[in-house]
């Protein structure tokens, strides 16, 4: 039996397209202060992991007592905590970013946002399954009012609270 010829390699070699480091030998040493502070970074896995955090301080909103303000507020009931994380996954596709996950004192869960020049704004979920906004500018009420927290399109809410911060 007769085997075939061994393949000229330096043909394979020739008709290959050049590597990244060929035909941009200086990319690397050119970005390398950039590369070096990108390393580990990503900011959409900064952006899940934020709102994953805050999640779970939805869930762990529920494990308060009544009373825990020390002005006898009613603990976030399991509806209120649901709507919370509901709402928050909601939040999560949108441009906005909470600042923080904490129990209303009238019952059930707050998602509080900061803007600019000390704007802040504030959702709640009540126990009672209603919804409200409030936004503030510079530490004064500026607006506030009811959303329906069922509704399938919050697009209004969230370009109104995204223009106030």
């Amino acid at each position: 039996m007769i085997s075939p010829p061994p393949p000229d390699y330096r043909l394979l070699v020739a008709q290959t397209p050049p590597a990244i480091y060929e035909t941009a030998p200086d990319f690397w040493s050119d970005h390398i202060e950039w590369l070096s502070r990108s390393i580990g970074q990503s900011a959409f896995l900064e952006r899940e992991q934020r709102f994953e955090r805050l999640i779970q301080d939805v869930y762990k909103s529920e494990l308060y007592k009544d009373g825990w303000d020390g002005y006898g507020a009613p603990k976030p009931n399991a509806a209120s905590v649901d709507l919370g994380v509901r709402l928050v996954k909601i939040l999560k596709f949108t441009e906005l970013s909470p600042y923080s996950v904490l129990p209303s004192a009238d019952g059930g869960i707050g998602i509080s946002f900061r803007g600019r020049d000390g704007r802040r704004a504030m959702l709640e979920v009540l126990n009672d399954g209603s919804a409200s906004y409030m936004i503030y500018g510079k530490g004064h009420p500026k607006s506030m009012g009811s959303f329906d927290i069922s509704s399938p399109d919050l697009t209004p809410l969230f370009t109104r609270l995204l223009e106030s911060l």
